[in-house]
């Protein structure tokens, strides 16, 4: 049971550490609102 869960947490863990880095990248606002704007509408 250790190579279904394997690929699960892969796919939302590749795509949330670019999301991440964007946010840390304040010069970069294009790719960060955007990353944000997709889970921010969803919390506020």
């Amino acid at each position: 049971t250790s190579a279904r869960p394997s690929p699960r947490v892969r796919s939302p863990t590749e795509n949330h550490e670019p999301a991440q880095d964007f946010q840390r990248s304040s010069f970069s606002p294009a790719p960060y609102m955007r990353a944000d704007g997709l889970e921010a509408n969803d919390s506020w």
